[in-house]
């Protein structure tokens, strides 16, 4: 579900320009379907999918750790976790840079992971520790950047007013001035339809050295800002491990523990969440508008954690009835493919959007179609592939170069 989840918030970017990720294009209709597919995106899914991804991950790590250490034959359980955490950012910069996919994830999975083995021992209250630091510093550094941005409003259009008034600029209010200009140059609506008629025509040409020149730049940029931003899933790996450890995802916990932190964390979630909409919508998508009318503290990281947690409750609750497990182990599969399917997606939207020349002709609810048809697709080829394999191909290739021994592949035939 969350390898799926990702990809409705994924092929926002993948499709369109990234400017309108989780903003609407204000060059399409704003209402109707494109309204619906938008309010469904940034209501439900967007950040939520990402952090329920990197939960998972924290929990496999666990997973995998205490595997190693029951089994381990000399080798240690560090040398296997650290060569596989070192192939997974190989694996990202393949994607990044080969599959031309300037929102990876696994890149950054990699650095972060890097970082949570001396971790591992520790029990879940003990794991609130860093789970605790981690966030306050997450919640920290977005509040400073935006304070920093309403601070440059604030001053640039006072220093607009002196000189309305004919009044002589100092240097440092002109300098105030010049940054204001340059802000919103940048983030009015008119400087991102700009921005986004730019990045249209470069990835609309179909010439393979014009897409990736332009693609390449903006892999530098990306990774550049979000090394400095770990925080968003070093969160949600440390709380992943708390979680296995509690016996969260086996179901171990009593049922009204799940019900009050599904209430809970849903109902906190989607509460500040629809704060952050309405906002949104009714600044008619101009972000000079948005920072101005936000809270004094940066609230997205807490909403994600509420959020995901709660989101997780009720799978857990939906997974112990009997009919809903049925459903859900359809998605089984897709699941033991997950590494796959995840990198197979960046490959269909590069051939679809920039080899066959549709990227920025969909409107977004049509890219919404276009992900359902890649479940669709996804899930029928992991239900054949797995008919007849143990993993996935990048699954066994990966497990194979992690334990330095080729893996067993393909299943023994049936009588």
């Amino acid at each position: 579900m969350a390898v799926f989840g990702i990809l409705i918030m994924n092929i926002m970017s993948m499709g369109q320009p990234v400017y309108f990720y989780d903003m609407m294009d204000m060059r399409q209709p704003v209402s109707g379907a494109n309204l619906w597919a938008w309010l469904l995106e940034s209501g439900l899914f967007e950040g939520a999918m990402r952090g329920m991804f990197s939960l998972l991950f924290g929990a496999g790590t666990i997973l995998l750790l205490e595997r190693l250490e029951r089994t381990d034959r000399g080798t240690g359980p560090a040398d296997v976790y650290y060569r596989r955490i070192l192939l997974l950012i190989g694996l990202g910069l393949f994607n990044s840079w080969v599959l031309l996919w300037f929102g990876d994830i696994l890149y950054l999975y990699g650095i972060s992971a890097l970082l949570i083995f001396p971790f591992r021992k520790l029990s879940p209250k003990q794991l609130l520790i860093p789970i605790s630091i981690v966030l306050v510093q997450g919640v920290a550094q977005e509040s400073m950047r935006l304070h920093s941005s309403q601070e440059t409003i604030t001053k640039g259009r006072q220093a607009e007013a002196l000189k309305a008034r004919k009044q002589k600029l100092t240097e440092a209010q002109q300098a105030d001035l010049d940054k204001y200009e340059g802000f919103v140059k940048q983030h009015s609506k008119e400087g991102v339809a700009q921005s986004a008629e730019k990045m249209t025509g470069k990835l609309q040409s179909r010439n393979l050295s014009t897409i990736v020149s332009y693609i390449w730049g903006w892999n530098s940029t990306f990774d550049k800002v979000a090394i400095y931003d770990l925080s968003d899933m070093l969160v949600f790996f440390f709380i992943g491990m708390a979680l296995f450890k509690w016996g969260f995802f086996e179901g171990r916990l009593r049922n009204s523990t799940y019900w009050v932190i599904a209430l809970v964390g849903v109902g906190i979630g989607l509460g500040i969440n629809y704060f952050r909409i309405s906002d949104n919508y009714n600044s008619r998508f101009d972000y000079v508008k948005i920072v101005e009318k936000s809270w004094p503290v940066a609230t997205y990281q807490l909403r994600r954690v509420f959020q995901v947690v709660g989101y997780l409750s009720v799978l857990v609750l939906l997974y112990k009835n009997n009919i809903f497990r049925r459903c859900f182990d359809l998605l089984a599969p897709v699941g033991k493919m997950a590494l796959t399917n995840y990198l197979l997606q960046s490959l269909i939207a590069e051939i679809l959007f920039y080899g066959c020349g549709v990227y920025g002709r969909l409107q977004r609810y049509q890219l919404l179609e276009v992900t359902a048809a890649v479940w669709v697709f996804e899930g029928v080829l992991s239900h054949v592939w797995m008919r007849y394999f143990y993993f996935g191909p990048v699954e066994w290739a990966w497990r194979s170069l992690t334990y330095l021994k080729k893996q067993p592949m393909r299943k023994a035939a049936m009588p």
